[in-house]
């Protein structure tokens, strides 16, 4: 596990991402 600001960053932009998509997916059920 990197510990760096970049991998955080990267990371949180993941998660960001995964969030974003999920929540579209669900409103177009």
């Amino acid at each position: 596990m990197g510990g760096t600001d970049l991998d955080r960053e990267y990371r949180n932009t993941v998660t960001h991402e995964a969030m974003v998509a999920a929540t579209i997916a669900a409103a177009r059920t």
